[in-house]
């Protein structure tokens, strides 16, 4: 599905069936599919808060910025929330 923290902790916490991956282009070479990523997955996007890449695309990389950081962070509340709720329900 997709390998990124944020990712996988929503997959964790909502499940895989609530998720779906669709093939949107195909390149021949790693080189023309980051350069694709990179035109794809730009600042603007990142900072949605619906999106869960953390930083932008393409190999170039950016600097986690405050916005980026606090996704993170809220996305690690969330993780330890369900971490909470899971130790709760094998308790019983």
């Amino acid at each position: 599905m997709g390998s990124g923290v944020l990712i996988c902790l929503a997959i964790e916490h909502y499940g895989i069936d609530n998720f779906e991956k669709i093939m949107i282009s195909n390149h021949k070479t790693r080189r023309a599919m980051f350069i694709a990523e990179r035109k794809l997955i730009t600042k603007s996007v990142v900072l949605n808060k619906n999106c869960y890449n953390l930083i932008t695309g393409g190999k170039r990389r950016s600097k986690n910025t405050f916005q980026v950081k606090a996704k993170y962070k809220n996305c690690q509340e969330l993780l330890n929330v369900n971490n909470r709720r899971n130790r709760r329900k094998n308790k019983h």
